[in-house]
């Protein structure tokens, strides 16, 4: 029928009509031709409404700058021949592709270049006709898609770029007239893929694409309506990519996000998220919100903690309305527990799915300190959505997705306990005054220390009723993750400096002069030992424990009235902290790399539940494990080689009745990144190549650090010599799965590194480890966990340095640990 139409227009215009395709528009007039056989009269007010309509919409989008529409005119002789217009009162009959029957107030034809109008869906009281322009100028935008070359590819896709299509002529419609129109057809709904929308009222998802177009053209066009121009320069890039295609894109999708980039230099899902953040930021955008199950609450009074799990198309969201009820010290941290970069995370009008701003380098973390300051009585509700947004076509699949929200209120729980029977009953005080610090360190003191990306961990505490307070610093080699950190042993000539205990905390308390066991007198105590166990970290709070096995520095002091000594029972003392504690920005944020590179990978990174503190009575001293010796067995074919192997173990002859915390370590199979108490390690060292070294490091030449953790690889380290010079030796090696009690045999290996002394750096001079790495292999010869915890092994593998040497290493060694 719409040929037949067509062929009675020409014939009736004597005239062979054309369809303009590129460049300014030849014409803004239109002449209105009726439909043959139906009811018609082109002076009807409604009629001459439809004609002044085109007339205005061709002029302002010609002046937009888009293409010429693919449209009949009545002549292709006259350089102004007008735009014809088919017309007819009432609406156009269809059937859809399911059969279903239903009336249009208008449509376009690309393949006959016809455009038609229901002239009498023209309501107006009186002759303005900038009041109404809606199914006018809709399909007078399909013409105008039609003038561009990527038009029929679009509409070759498996959902013939409907949403595309309807979506950007709804915008126009929406946009265009002086005064605005309302689509009409309820209001989208953004829980559904982008190219499948829902409507608040049923009406055809195509159409409900709409405001995201206009999004992208109020903020890409500088404002609207004149922003509508940018859809120019989209239509005129799906032309451009098409020449590039070897093959039919898969959907209408991947078409846009090529357009996009080759446009805009941004991809879809750049797109997509900044207009999730920017428009769809209301509870009446999202479906899911209009179900009770939708709105979520924290609150101090509990719950304080919430998981929510779900699955996402691409390009959809899944939203939540989040109300918090919380006091002026509780924060607020919001966080997607995945690193797979096609899931977003957008909170209210903000994106963290990008590194925040706040200079923690972490992505899809909302964290807002305070959240309860300033807030309304019933609390603060925040819109939060999950997004399923791909950087790359390839990568359009659904995803599984899990949300976490907690409320943090800072704490500090400090008990301390003595080791003889006298004073047996702890005394617990809350910490009023904290600081918690976590930065990179890169400076010339730790690069000097032999670290070569130094993150250090600073806590800080005090009760300012009692005047008890203590502390720890820690520098560790990369990141810092969950688990159980060995303290040092300090003072007695050792120094008090993090960076010369790598991954060990340097620590200490102070009894207050107020704190009911110190008698009226200030005492001081170093760490001999204990362990930091860290339950969760962020870039912006750290909760876990701390256990000090304190010696007093003196048992006395000189007053006024001369010489007064301490209480004998306190010379040992152990103190046991919990604590949850904000991480502050360091003033040196900037000089250094990101703090994200401190944080271990997310999924080792957060232990939800914190670990209780019993306080402990005193318990019997253990007996001491026994001492690993190094002998040389008989001569070998090997010139210079020299096994090792166990001692026999030794026991105490003395009788403990009190605990002594000065020998309180963790256990060895849980230390990580932290020289490892107890028994002295050895190492024999052999590398040939292109650097030529042999070498037996015995209990006092060597230290180890580094251990095993349940469900995670083992790290193990040997250093000996000092930072500074060439006498610097440090190897290490981590196993490329988890090791477990009793394993022997042999242990695959992710990598292995040597340094040889030091080098220069050339461009500052600073004095850093001369590093070979590469790969190899582990075979453990030998793990007990009892009498004592003990593994002998080794090392084989083939490594290289930055100066291109390459060498072959041999090691055997033998370390105070065992796994769990």
């Amino acid at each position: 029928m719409a040929g037949l139409r067509a062929g009675l227009i020409c014939a009736a215009l004597a005239s062979a009509c054309g369809a303009a395709k590129a460049g300014t528009w030849p014409t803004t007039d239109w002449q209105g031709v009726c439909i043959s056989g139906e009811i018609c009269d082109l002076t009807d007010p409604g009629a001459l409404a439809v004609l002044e309509q085109l007339r205005e919409g061709s002029a302002r989008l010609d002046a937009l700058g888009f293409n010429p529409p693919h449209l009949l005119r009545s002549s292709q002789v006259r350089a102004d021949a007008p735009y014809v217009v088919l017309l007819q009162a009432g609406d156009f009959p269809v059937t859809d592709a399911s059969g279903r029957a239903g009336q249009l107030g208008g449509y376009y034809q690309y393949d006959q270049s016809l455009l038609a109008i229901a002239y009498d869906n023209f309501f107006a009281m009186n002759t303005e006709t900038s009041g109404y322009m809606d199914a006018p100028v809709h399909e007078l935008f399909h013409a105008v898609q039609g003038g561009y070359d990527g038009y029929l590819w679009l509409k070759a896709t498996s959902d013939g770029g409907n949403w595309v299509l309807e979506g950007t002529a709804t915008a126009v419609q929406a946009v265009l007239p002086d005064a605005g129109q309302s689509p009409g057809g309820g209001y989208p709904l953004f829980d559904a893929p982008l190219d499948r929308l829902h409507s608040s009222t049923g009406r055809r998802g195509t159409y409900m694409s709409y405001p995201f177009w206009t999004y992208i053209a109020a903020t890409r066009g500088g404002g609207l309506p004149g922003g509508l121009g940018v859809l120019h320069d989209f239509f005129t890039a799906i032309g451009e990519v098409e020449a590039d295609r070897a093959t039919p894109d898969p959907s209408t999708l991947a078409i846009v996000d090529r357009a996009m980039r080759h446009a805009w230099k941004q991809p879809l899902a750049e797109v997509y998220t900044d207009f999730i953040a920017g428009y769809a930021f209301r509870e009446t955008n999202y479906k899911g919100l209009s179900d009770p199950a939708g709105w979520k609450a924290l609150d101090e009074a509990g719950p304080t903690s919430l998981v929510l799990t779900g699955r996402l198309e691409p390009m959809a969201a899944q939203a939540w309305a989040l109300t918090v009820r919380a006091g002026e010290d509780t924060d607020l941290e919001i966080r997607l527990e995945s690193p797979d970069p096609a899931l977003r995370l957008v909170v209210d009008r903000a994106r963290v799915d990008r590194p925040d701003g706040a200079g923690s380098g972490e992505r899809n973390l909302f964290y807002r300190a305070r959240v309860g300051k300033g807030a309304p009585p019933g609390g603060t509700t925040f819109i939060v959505r999950v997004l399923n947004a791909p950087d790359a076509p390839a990568e359009y699949k659904p995803r599984d997705f899990t949300l976490t929200a907690h409320l943090r209120h800072e704490y500090a729980r400090y008990g301390q306990s003595v080791g003889t029977a006298q004073i047996d009953a702890p005394v617990t005080l809350e910490m009023d005054r904290h600081s918690a610090y976590l930065l990179p360190n890169r400076t010339e003191i730790t690069l000097a220390a032999g670290f070569e990306n130094a993150c250090s961990l600073r806590l800080g505490l005090r009760n300012f009723a009692t005047g008890d307070s203590a502390g720890l610093e820690m520098d560790h080699e990369g990141p810092i993750g969950p688990g159980s950190y060995p303290l040092a042993t300090v003072g007695g000539g050792r120094g008090f400096k993090p960076e010369t205990f790598p991954g060990m905390g340097v620590s200490g308390f102070v009894l207050g002069r107020r704190n009911p066991l110190a008698r009226g007198f200030e005492q001081t105590f170093d760490a001999q030992g204990g362990a930091l166990e860290i339950t969760t970290i962020s870039a912006h709070w750290i909760e876990g424990t701390l256990r000090i096995a304190g010696k007093r520095r003196s048992d006395g002091e000189w007053t006024n009235d001369g010489y007064v000594a301490f209480p004998a029972e306190l010379a040992r003392l152990e103190a046991r902290i919990a604590f949850g504690l904000r991480i502050g920005r360091s003033f040196r944020q900037d000089r250094f790399i990101p703090v994200t590179d401190c944080l271990t990978p997310l999924p080792v990174r957060l232990r939800r539940e914190p670990i209780p503190i019993p306080v402990p009575r005193p318990k019997p001293d253990p007996e001491p494990d026994p001492v690993p010796k190094v002998r040389t067995p008989p001569p070998t074919d090997k010139p210079g080689e020299v096994l090792m192997q166990d001692a026999p173990s030794a026991t105490s002859g003395t009788t403990a009745t009190a605990r002594d915390p000065a020998t309180a370590s963790p256990a060895p199979s849980s230390g990580r990144g932290g020289r490892l108490p107890g028994d002295p390690p050895a190492l024999l060292l052999r590398v040939s190549g292109d650097v030529t070294v042999s070498e037996l490091l015995g209990p006092d030449a060597v230290t180890a650090s580094g251990g095993c953790m349940a469900g995670a690889p083992m790290s193990l380290g040997f250093s000996s010599g000092g930072g500074f010079g060439p006498d610097w030796r440090y190897l290490a090696f981590d196993s490329a799965a988890p090791v477990t009690a009793g394993t022997s045999g042999p242990v695959p290996l992710q990598d292995i590194r040597w340094d040889n002394g030091t080098r220069r750096q050339a461009n500052t001079g600073i004095a850093v480890p001369d590093r070979f790495s590469g790969s190899g292999s582990l075979t453990i010869l030998n793990q007990t966990a009892s009498p004592a915890h003990r593994m002998r092994g080794r090392i084989t593998g083939e490594l290289s340095n930055r100066a291109g040497q390459k060498v072959t290493l041999e090691a055997e060694f033998l370390a105070p640990i065992s796994c769990p």
